[in-house]
Order: C-alpha cells, then structure tokens, then sequence
C-alpha cells in the first residue's frame, strides 16, 4: 500500500511540468548565480571540479560553445589556484569557497518546491533545510551570514522563475 501511495506520488510528480521546470530552473540559474558570479566576486571560489563540466553543458545548450573553450581554461587555472591555497603551497587568503552557502541554497530550493506539492512533505524539507543550514554553521562550513545570504537568493530565484515561467513558458507548461 505504501508502495502504490508513493508510485502514484511520483506519478503525479512527474505530470506537475510546471513546477519541475520551475526547479530545474531555480537549480541552475542558484548554480550559476551563486557558485560562480557571486562566489569569483567577493573572492570565493567554488569547487571548479564539478562546476566546469556543468557550466560547459549550460554554454553548450544556450549555443554558446565559442565561450565554453575559454571559460574552460579559466576553471583549470581557478582550480589550481584554489587548490595550491588550500594545501598550503601558496601564501594568502586562498581557500574553500564560504559564501554564499550552495548547500543552503538548494535545500530551500527543494522545500520551496515541496512546499507547493504538499504540506508535509513542506515542513519536512523545511526542517531539511534548518538542519543544513545549523549544521553547515556547527560544523564551520560557513558563516551563519552565508546561509541568510543563500535563503534570500534562492527565494528570489525562485519567484523570478515562476514570474518568467509563467509568462514565457511554452504550452502545457506554464501554470
């Protein structure tokens, strides 16, 4: 019985096109905004590994693949300057990336999402969300100013995708 409740859950999941589109969206644009424009500018630099590929694709599909070669290079140089201040080898404030939080950022993204699709499925990811939050502060991944920074960002994100998705998005996916 719990099986068949949770098909039909994801069954009804898969048919809301609107809201994983809105998801989806508020992912990537959060990925981008945050990891990269937002983290390069106050000097913070995100985990290169798993952004390059990523951000390649992203420039790949909006046809923009005469960039992709030259924001590649430039992620192996980042990456390498990230890391030789990491182990050490280079002197200054060269590090992990703290702000914004892209943990934070994608839990509140998950309860924005779940909090459309049901109450307690919200106020699980909620608390889902407040757990990473404290615990990326406890733990001293961050800063608590990095976590507010990352929840008001995303909220953003998210409303400007449903703006734009609603007025933009083709047949049988807008709301």
């Amino acid at each position: 019985m719990v099986k068949a409740a949770a098909g039909r859950a994801f069954l009804r999941t898969l048919a809301d096109a609107y809201r994983r589109h809105r998801l989806l969206h508020a992912m990537a644009i959060a990925a981008l905004l945050l990891a990269a424009a937002v983290g390069l500018r106050t000097g913070n630099m995100p985990d290169f590994g798993v952004l390059e590929d990523y951000a390649q694709y992203l420039l790949f599909a909006f046809w923009i693949g005469g960039c992709a070669f030259a924001l590649g290079s430039f992620f192996h140089l980042a990456q390498d300057i990230v890391w030789s201040g990491y182990i050490g080898a280079t002197r200054g404030s060269l590090g992990i990336s703290a702000f914004p939080s892209m943990h934070v950022a994608m839990a509140v993204l998950f309860a924005l999402y779940a909090t459309r699709r049901s109450r307690l499925a919200g106020l699980l990811m909620w608390a889902f969300a407040a757990i990473i939050m404290v615990g990326s502060v406890v733990l001293g991944w961050h800063y608590a100013v990095d976590g507010y920074a990352s929840v008001l960002i995303s909220i953003a994100i998210w409303k400007a995708c449903g703006y734009f998705l609603g007025k933009f998005a083709p047949e049988g996916v807008a709301a």
